[in-house]
C-alpha cells in the first residue's frame, strides 16, 4: 500500500499558475507528478490535494491582469495609454460608441418615394427627375 500524495515543494506554485492561466484541470495534473508512483495525479487528487490554490488561482491571474491594464491606462507617457483607457472604458465602465446614420432627402428634406398607385409611365418621369435632380 503506497503513502498518502504531499505536494512537493514547488508543486502548489504550479497547479496556482497553470490554473490561474486557464490550464484545464485534466492538463494540469498531467504535469504534477507523484514522486512515490512515478504517475500523474488523478483529477480527484489534484482537487483533494490543491484545493486552496485552484481556489484563488483564477482570482490572482485576474488581478494581475487588471493591474497591468490599470497601470497603462493611468500612465500617460505610455503610447497605449488611450487605446488602454478605450478598452476600459467600454469594459468596465459601460461606455459604447454609436454610430448614427440618417436618411434624408435633397437640402435635409424627405426623401421622395415613388408612389404604388402610379402609373408606369408616371413611375418613370418621376424616376427621371430624381436623375436630374441636383445634390
Amino acid at each position: 500500500m503506497s503513502k498518502e500524495f504531499i505536494p512537493q515543494r514547488g508543486q502548489q506554485a504550479l497547479v496556482e499558475t497553470l490554473h490561474g492561466y486557464g490550464l484545464p484541470l485534466e492538463q494540469v495534473r498531467l504535469l504534477v507528478i507523484n514522486p512515490e508512483t512515478g504517475e500523474a495525479l488523478s483529477k480527484p487528487s489534484l482537487i483533494k490535494h490543491f484545493r486552496p490554490q485552484l481556489d484563488v488561482a483564477q482570482a490572482k491571474a485576474n488581478s494581475k491582469v487588471l493591474q497591468t491594464a490599470f497601470n497603462i491606462a493611468t500612465d500617460t507617457s505610455n503610447p497605449r495609454c488611450a487605446a488602454m483607457n478605450m478598452f476600459w472604458q467600454k469594459t468596465r465602465m459601460g461606455f459604447k460608441e454609436v454610430q448614427v446614420t440618417e436618411h434624408t432627402g435633397p437640402d435635409g428634406g424627405p426623401i421622395k418615394t415613388i408612389n404604388g398607385d402610379m402609373t408606369v409611365q408616371q413611375a418613370a418621369a418621376a424616376y427621371a427627375a430624381t436623375l436630374r435632380a441636383p445634390g
